[in-house]
């Protein structure tokens, strides 16, 4: 096995820690996964990377943007993911990325990028509306 992949690989990563998941433990991990949606994503994009065979390392952007397929927009615990907001949300520091827990990481943080993006912009349109409507004293 890969030094960078499996069991030993996620205890020298700060892992589980003696907590060790089985088949019969996915609805206690669903149920986990719902308290952090990104993580959710995290964990599609590993799935949908084993599902395409996607040799490692993923070196840029475009074999982020091949793990959609044939679908050109994934929707996911409130994310519009295409090719253009994984060209903006990976930057090229994220890459090379070398396994699937480095894959999983890089998705979570692009997607706290995206949400931090979100909240600034939000931020930014309400002083513009309210600095820019007059008031009334």
């Amino acid at each position: 096995m890969d030094p960078n992949e499996g069991p030993e690989y996620l205890q020298r990563m700060g892992g589980p820690r003696g907590v060790i998941f089985t088949t019969n433990d996915l609805e206690a991990m669903d149920i986990a996964l719902s308290l952090v949606p990104e993580a959710r994503v995290a964990a599609l994009a590993v799935m949908l990377a084993r599902g395409a065979r996607s040799d490692y390392p993923i070196v840029d952007a475009a074999g982020i943007i091949q793990l959609l397929g044939d679908t050109s927009v994934l929707e996911a615990a409130g994310h519009k993911i295409d090719a253009s907001s994984i060209e903006q949300f990976f930057v090229a520091g994220d890459f090379p990325i070398a396994n699937e827990v480095e894959l999983a990481s890089r998705v979570y943080i692009a997607l706290h990028r995206c949400n931090h993006r979100a909240q600034l912009q939000a931020a930014l349109d309400h002083f513009d509306r309210n600095l820019s409507s007059p008031r009334r004293d």
